[in-house]
């Protein structure tokens, strides 16, 4: 019988036997690789891995018919965990992608926002002291009208007249009116 020769000289370690099942198998399982991988040489290797794993297993082959089955089931196994490297790999690159963008939005960000802080504070420190007082307790403390006249001992009406005159000069110093009308609102 033609197609057990080769495996029963392969079961007994004859190297012309796993050469010529490579012979006759090769271009197939390489066809087959490439099909899955699209790509020669990585189809190419992992058939050469799948005949050195065949002659490492050669004792437990019987028939051309299983070794040839081992032969395509390691291929397509070789070919899978390519592939699924080939996703987590890629799946990296996005991350590192996504977080560069992450980044350089957070830096942008930072960066308009330290500018923003800078001129703020600079139109802040143009106020009169009461005025200064006033929107730095209430805009950037947090504090409520009521509490800011509790704190500071004078009326209500008074902060909001003192807020009112601060809002006013600081529209007048700062070019980004609108963006800080935004962040006092």
């Amino acid at each position: 019988m033609r197609n057990t020769s080769p495996v029963t000289g392969l079961r007994k370690g004859e190297e012309a036997a796993l050469r010529q099942l490579f012979e006759q198998l090769c271009p197939q399982l390489v066809y087959f690789a490439r099909g899955i991988l699209q790509k020669d040489t990585d189809a190419e290797d992992v058939v050469q891995e799948a005949f050195v794993q065949l002659w490492r297993q050669r004792q437990q082959f019987h028939s051309f018919a299983a070794a040839r089955a081992f032969l395509y089931t390691s291929v397509r196994n070789a070919c899978l965990n390519i592939l699924k490297h080939q996703r987590v790999v890629q799946q990296h690159i996005n991350y590192a992608l996504q977080a560069a963008e992450t980044t350089e939005t957070a830096i942008i960000h930072h960066l308009i926002q330290a500018e923003v802080l800078g001129q703020l504070k600079e139109a802040l420190a143009k106020l009169p002291p009461a005025c200064k007082q006033v929107i730095e307790l209430g805009y950037l403390e947090g504090l409520r009208n009521s509490e800011i006249a509790n704190l500071l001992h004078v009326s209500v009406n008074t902060i909001k007249t003192q807020k009112a005159r601060g809002l006013y000069l600081l529209k007048g110093w700062l070019r980004l009116s609108r963006i800080l009308l935004l962040f006092f609102s």
